[in-house]
């Protein structure tokens, strides 16, 4: 029986799930970590956007602000906070230096939120003519904040130029605890679809 000592990291495969209390029965503070090295072409920026959905039992947000993201950086509850937008990408040659991160407190995630949703979409991508084609080494990981050890990571394969956004992978509540599973699906629309998927407008309560 695990004791809340925490277990090494485990790398996913696509649809594979990993349960967090197993890996640390303790475990209470996590952080999203998302990085990715963007190929830019000429002087046109290269912005992805990292953003988290707070889901109910239905799959859908049921409130505005349960889309978290560089212009919404807290959830209502506070228990999920954004690090901020970074338009650049992994210039260094560390694969593990996060570009963009969300802070979450698993203690204090309302009842009715079951899941949380990750995904990355490129800013402004149809105008630029920009895809995840021209994007390397994407991740997503996740890290005790209470030990700074990584607990789970998923590498990113999807590498086509038809999809703009992704939908990485979900952080959902299993028992009385929480798992995550990689995804990587990929969706030629920008945020707009990936909103339309999950139920959010801006006229939510």
């Amino acid at each position: 029986m695990n004791n809340g000592t925490p277990q090494e990291s485990l790398s996913l495969r696509k649809g594979q799930s990993l349960s967090l209390k197993k890996n640390n029965a303790n475990l209470k503070h996590i952080a999203i970590g998302l990085g990715w090295t963007a190929n830019t072409t000429g002087n046109v920026e290269f912005d992805l956007d990292a953003s988290v959905f707070l889901l109910g039992s239905d799959k859908k947000v049921h409130r505005a602000r349960h889309l978290v993201f560089f212009n919404n950086s807290t959830s209502p509850c506070g228990s999920v906070r954004h690090s901020g937008d970074d338009r650049v990408g992994n210039v260094t040659d560390d694969k593990n230096k996060d570009v963009e991160v969300i802070e979450i407190d698993l203690t204090s995630i309302p009842a009715n939120v079951t899941e949380l949703i990750p995904t990355i979409t490129i800013y402004d991508a149809h105008a630029r003519r920009q895809n995840f084609g021209q994007v390397s080494d994407a991740y997503i990981r996740i890290v005790d904040r209470d030990t700074e050890s990584e607990v789970g990571r998923f590498d990113l394969t999807e590498n086509s130029s038809a999809y703009c956004s992704n939908i990485t992978a979900r952080i959902y509540r299993d028992g009385d605890g929480w798992a995550f599973q990689g995804l990587d699906e990929g969706l030629k629309g920008e945020i707009e679809e990936v909103c339309d998927r999950f139920g959010w407008n801006k006229d939510l309560g």
